[in-house]
């Protein structure tokens, strides 16, 4: 649901009108597809249910060939229901009552929907599920499969009626629950903010305790390390940061050498003599000699001994220059090192008899030595440079990041602890400065100087018992003073009619998201930094003041120890506490507004063809639980369903690159559509074939193919139809699939506005009796990953969270798939069935598109293009439709300058090329008000001008828009297939 997103961040659509389709296929793509396609087996089961879907509507047969292939979906037409919301949702409903009326809709057998075509998708389906098993039950006779498929359409229809005098039809109920969010008004509304105030305490709860162990732990080592050691008692408070000095060694010790070895390569296989190849290493040599000189000036006597006259020199402090000219020496020398250790391990590594050219030319060219070839210089080029990120790993383990990253993570602890001591520093002397005497200025040198300077008896006394008795007001007032002003800010900058303005809304939305994000991230960090100072502080206060310990060891009472006694058992408790939060794992999906999302779709939706709620007035509350709402997967894709074939897609973010030749490297995101089968993952990543009867509330016993090599021993977190449906809307979260970046991650993550769902791709297996089944890992991109026992459970609802926050998703290849709309992928719906090689689809392409761009369509072309070799584009030949479909050819454009030229074009059609040389049909059918509509759907457009292109972002429907938007789809559809 792409047009949401563009809806909420301000992505305007481009006025001028760009080709989107090529006018005539281009040349056969020659790459091979066909790691795409789908095994038969898996193919199979679709092909089954559609059957039984045909045969119980009175339909003919499938053919049993169709290209020479038994399991070919081909001759089956297919319905497409795109994203937009619940705007989408009701113009779909409208298309398929007239699709009804008309004796069309049985005719499509796959129907394949995103986002809020899944809501819709959903209602469709279930009409299909028998009340025996919506009851409770695990079996039901075929005949009541058969007879509520032929009943489906019936129900669909306006003129349906109610089983019951006092029942109410389906149609009716979706209408009394269009405002499915907040059907209560002002009730519903106060119960949202308490709900999202819950989320939100409790994420800050979970992201304070990561923080405070880890802040405190730090303090701990500070305090412990900085204790002892006599060497740093001059030092600035600020420079005791055993993180800072992590990050400082990495720089000196690694990151410098590793730089300075790369130079050392510069001559290396150049049809040069050989005394311009130690060029490089003579420059190492002589800028050593020089670094060593400037030490011995700087110093006198540290290289080489000198009179007694000069050595009262020797008291000087270091300068500058002479740190500088050490750390050129140690850099030099570790370069070296560095060099030797690259050249070795290519060596080492390289292909046995691997030789180059030697680069002088002419008849006294002769092979060049392995070592001195462009492969060799190529290979140790590449070895130093790639050792800035290359993980630490021992075995099939990988310990820590590269050294970069560890240096920039530990760099950026230092740094939030540094604001967090100068933050406490400074707040009980601001709080002095706005309730006593003095300036601003005064206050801050104050707190610098009073951390920097040994304390006495007296300001000891005097800090502690200021920091005790204004730190907590002081503190959240600084706070909550920048919280306000921040928000003064953007309030005053975004009012009308402000100059400010308009030069603030030509700055591009995403970078004031990231702006936006990195204050708020700024707050919170500097808040619990604090707290975390705070605590230390008053540990220490109390162990000063504590008889606790004083039965211990005379030499154990000192009050420093008694500290960092304390301080100690803090930290372990703290820890503790993290590590239930991270085996706590359900934190992540409980903590959004998946759930809240999940149960009001499934009981707006769902719910309005479960019985009970149909046939009992009382039942019909959508904010109540009633039996019958929530249907399994295993009740849903029962193996003797007469449903249409239904899939649901869905999108797997993924934001880091693989080493790996399946997928794109740089995608950020793939499809994942659910169906009878089970899922697709992605366009060559296999499928997981799912036995949804053995399933159970927990596990869901599966099989992953991949190129007809089948991996059993698979669980997948079970979920309900419901759940997958809101996870198919999630369309504004952390991970926004090819949108994801990190200013709208970290925004909409520290504000918990995260609709998407952390799905368990190795649950726990079904258990019988004593004996558990075994379990496998999804082998995606292969089972030669390393693990990460910490990341994954004991710590996995702190990393999952980080993964958020920064917008980093490692995809299918990690134990958790981070899911959401599947519009962030592709949002008309047609990808998987034009997969299945569909030759006749009908899109209800119903984005947000008022300029009628048609960009879900290209999105469309594109992705198709690239991993199934798939052409569509335009076409003056006649449409032609499978038996039994009458379609009206004045009402369909063949192009879309002909769709945008003539309103009274509703629908266009479009031609489909596929590898194999057959060609299908797509018919896109555009919400379009036009002289077809009834009076009072085009009253409406007076009232609403956005009519039918209203934002996605509104969801909150009331009676009049829900029907005018049903209304127009049944219109326009009864004009189509007419």
């Amino acid at each position: 649901m792409l047009n949401l997103i563009a809806c909420l961040f301000g992505r305007r659509m481009p006025a001028k009108r760009r080709p989107l389709l090529p006018a005539a296929p281009p040349a056969a793509n020659a790459e091979d597809h066909a790691s795409s396609m789908l095994p038969p087996d898996f193919i199979g089961i679709e092909i089954a249910q559609a059957r039984r879907h045909r045969q119980a509507v009175g339909l003919d047969p499938l053919p049993e060939e169709h290209s020479g292939n038994p399991h070919d979906a081909a001759a089956i037409p297919g319905l497409a229901i795109s994203g937009g919301g619940i705007r989408s949702a009701v113009f779909s409903l409208g298309v398929l009552q007239a699709m009804a009326d008309q004796q069309v809709l049985k005719h499509f057998s796959y129907v394949s929907t995103v986002s809020g075509g899944s809501y819709i998708g959903a209602f469709y389906g279930s009409l299909f599920v028998p009340d025996t098993l919506r009851a409770g039950g695990t079996q039901a006779p075929p005949s009541e499969f058969e007879t509520r498929a032929q009943k489906a359409a019936d129900t669909l229809g306006p003129k349906a009626s109610a089983s019951k005098a006092a029942s109410v039809t389906p149609i009716s109920y979706l209408r009394d629950n269009c405002n499915y969010l907040v059907p209560n008004g002002m009730s519903d509304v106060l119960q949202s903010v308490a709900f999202s105030l819950r989320n939100w305490f409790a994420l800050q709860y979970v992201i304070g305790v990561s923080l405070l162990t880890i802040l405190l732990w730090i303090s701990l080592a500070n305090y412990t390390i900085f204790h002892f050691a006599s060497f740093a008692d001059h030092w600035h408070p600020l420079l005791k940061s055993v993180p800072g000095l992590l990050a400082l060694a990495i720089s000196i010790l690694l990151i410098s050498p590793l730089s300075r070895a790369y130079w050392l390569t510069q001559n290396l296989a150049q049809g040069t003599h050989p005394i311009y190849k130690v060029l490089p290493a003579a420059s190492l040599v002589l800028v050593t000699l020089i670094a060593l000189v400037s030490v011995e000036i700087n110093r006198p006597g540290t290289i080489l001994p000198v009179h007694s006259a000069v050595g009262s020199s020797a008291a000087r402090d270091y300068s500058f220059i002479g740190i500088g000219s050490w750390f050129v020496i140690l850099t030099e020398i570790l370069a070296v090192l560095a060099f030797a250790i690259a050249w070795i391990f290519v060596n080492s590594n390289a292909s046995p008899g691997t030789s180059g050219m030697a680069w002088r030319a002419g008849p006294r060219a002769k092979p060049a030595s392995r070592l001195d070839s462009r492969a060799f210089a190529d290979r140790l080029r590449n070895a130093l440079t790639n050792a800035y990120t290359t993980p630490l790993r021992f075995g099939r383990h990988r310990f820590f990041s590269g050294p970069i990253q560890v240096m920039i993570w530990a760099a950026a602890i230092a740094a939030i602890d540094a604001i967090g001591q100068i933050g406490y520093a400074c707040a009980p002397v601001f709080a002095h400065h706005f309730f006593g005497a003095g300036t601003a200025s005064q206050a801050c040198a104050f707190a610098f100087a009073t951390s920097s300077e040994p304390a006495t008896a007296t300001t000891t006394a005097a800090a502690t018992t200021t920091t005790d008795a204004s730190f907590v007001p002081a503190s959240l007032g600084v706070l909550a003073s920048s919280g306000a002003a921040i928000w003064a800010a953007a309030k005053f900058l975004l009012s009308q009619g402000s100059t400010v303005t308009n030069r603030l809304m030509k700055v591009p939305r995403i970078v004031l998201a990231t702006v936006a994000a990195i204050l708020a991230a700024l707050l919170t960090l500097t808040f619990w930094s604090i707290a975390a100072r705070a605590v230390a502080a008053a540990l220490k206060h109390y162990a000063d003041k504590s008889t606790l310990l004083d039965r211990l060891p005379g030499t154990l009472q000192d009050a420093n120890h008694n500290g960092l006694l304390f301080l100690g058992a803090t930290c372990c408790v703290i820890l503790i506490l993290a590590i239930i939060d991270g085996l706590c794992i359900q934190f992540l999906n409980l903590s959004t507004y998946q759930r809240f999302y999940s149960t009001r779709l499934t009981r707006a939706f769902i719910g309005a063809t479960n019985s009970v709620r149909l046939d009992q007035a009382n039942r019909r509350d959508v904010t109540s639980l009633v039996p019958g709402d929530s249907i399994a997967m295993g009740q849903y894709y029962h193996g003797l369903s007469c449903a249409p074939v239904h899939l649901i897609n869905t999108t797997v973010n993924k934001t880091i690159d693989w080493n790996s030749s399946l997928v794109q490297r740089g995608a950020r995101g793939m499809i994942m559509s659910v169906g009878p089968a089970g899922m697709t993952v992605g366009a060559k990543l296999g499928v997981l074939q799912c036995e949804w009867n053995r399933a159970n509330d927990i596990s869901t016993p599966a099989s992953h193919i991949l190129s007809g090599h089948p991996t059993p021993g698979i669980w997948l977190e079970s979920m309900m139809l419901g759940d997958w449906i809101a996870i198919s809307g999630a369309a504004v979260s952390t991970g926004l699939g090819q949108m994801t970046h990190p200013g709208y991650s970290l925004l909409l993550g520290i504000a918990n506005i995260r609709l998407g769902y952390w799905w368990d791709t190795y649950s726990a297996p079904l258990r019988r009796g004593r004996a558990s089944n075994p379990r496998r890992r999804v082998p995606i991109p292969d089972n030669k990953d390393p693990r990460h026992p910490f990341r994954e459970k004991v710590f996995g609802t702190q990393f999952c969270l980080t993964s958020e926050l920064l917008g980093q998703f490692d995809g299918p290849r990690g134990r958790r798939w981070y899911l959401t709309d599947g519009g962030h992928f592709e949002n008309t719906g047609a990808y998987e069935l034009l997969r299945r090689q569909l030759a006749f689809i009908v899109i209800f392409d119903n984005g947000c598109d008022p300029g009628y761009q048609f960009d879900d369509l290209a999105n469309l072309t594109r992705r198709v293009r690239v991993d199934f070799g798939i052409e569509i584009y335009e076409s003056s030949c006649e449409i032609t439709s499978p038996d039994g479909l009458r379609l009206n050819p004045r009402m369909i454009a063949k192009s879309f300058d002909d769709f945008a030229k003539d309103p009274a074009y509703l629908a266009i059609r479009l031609m489909v090329a596929f590898p194999d040389g057959r060609a299908g049909q797509i018919l896109a059918i555009k919400p379009r008000l036009s002289a077809a509509a009834p009076h009072d759907v085009r009253q409406y457009k007076s009232t609403s001008p956005d009519f039918p292109h209203e934002t996605t972002a509104d969801q909150f429907f009331d009676d009049v828009q829900w029907e005018s938007h049903r209304a127009l789809g049944y219109s326009q559809a009864r004009a189509l297939f007419g």
